[in-house]
């Protein structure tokens, strides 16, 4: 299996042109919420509202479970540099816990996808070892909880990578997916933040996407933060946070027709809001109350 990878360019690039971001000043300051919990606010508030109680019957699927798996290898890993075997352990316990006895998919044939991914996720996580100090790994930095933390052992600046895993990714589409992570919310969210913490800016944010099929690859993509950004990404940020509180303090969530339909074909919860009217007795019949044994 030939792993594939981007090159990341020399850190100091252009970035010391500008100083870290000042405080916003607002009339109040919103209180901030989880970067996943905003993105499915931005998607569309009912579908956040939703989709905290509720989940869409149907068949198991495995994407959760391998990409939980190989996330808690990766884990293991970092917080113990250079210890595979823990690594191994904790991706194939991981799988083994998640995994629900269906007919299409087998725990053992699971387990080799999983295996191929995390090799190659490995020996991308050696060349961080040697090359980055290991700040952070899997801790929570305010409300959010980065995968990995770093800091250059050339230049010293801060590095923070999110790891993903997909099942299938046609190469065909495998550079449009890239591109969307240079504004995807979360790691704007995990940039500002763990620059507050650490008092210093993060130079740049990066994605370890391990693919499973149809070719098995694994990918380092590194994303240029700059103050700018990062100062322009809080504004969209706060006024999201700001109509989340509202709705916290008892505002009804507004519906977002445009996402009833997107990149994976129709919202989970678009019968729900279409066809049921939201009715919590007539949902039942298409959904899981979440909690419910």
């Amino acid at each position: 299996m030939e792993e594939v990878s981007v090159d990341m360019p020399p850190a100091t690039e252009g970035l010391r042109e500008s100083a870290w971001i000042q405080p916003m000043t607002l009339a109040h300051e919103p209180p901030v919420f989880p970067p996943r919990e905003t993105q499915d606010w931005l998607r569309c508030p009912v579908y956040r509202d939703l989709s905290k109680k509720w989940e869409p019957r149907g068949p198991w699927e495995p994407n959760r479970a391998l990409g939980t798996a190989i996330a808690k290898g990766l884990e293991v890993y970092f917080k113990n540099p250079g210890a595979d075997g823990p690594a191994w352990t904790a991706c194939e316990q991981s799988l083994e816990s998640e995994y629900v006895e269906q007919p299409a998919w087998t725990l053992e044939g699971l387990k080799k996808l999983a295996a191929r991914g995390l090799k190659l996720a490995l020996e991308q996580a050696a060349t961080i070892v040697a090359t980055e100090h290991i700040l952070l790994v899997e801790e929570p930095v305010g409300e959010c909880r980065p995968d990995l933390v770093t800091r250059s052992k050339a230049d010293g600046q801060l590095i923070v990578t999110d790891g993903k895993v997909s099942l299938n990714l046609d190469p065909r589409w495998q550079d449009k997916r890239l591109g969307e992570y240079d504004s995807d919310f979360q790691f704007w969210h995990y940039a500002w933040r763990v620059g507050e913490h650490f008092g210093e800016p993060v130079a740049w944010t990066r994605l370890q996407l391990t693919v499973l099929s149809p070719k098995t690859r694994s990918l380092l993509v590194p994303y240029r933060v700059t103050s700018k950004r990062v100062s322009f990404w809080l504004q969209g940020a706060q006024q999201a946070w700001e109509g989340m509180e509202r709705e916290r303090q008892g505002a009804p969530p507004a519906p977002n027709f445009m996402s009833c339909h997107g990149r994976y074909g129709r919202c989970p919860m678009y019968d729900a809001c279409h066809v049921l009217d939201r009715d919590p007795k007539a949902m039942k019949a298409l959904y899981t109350q979440r909690g419910s044994v």
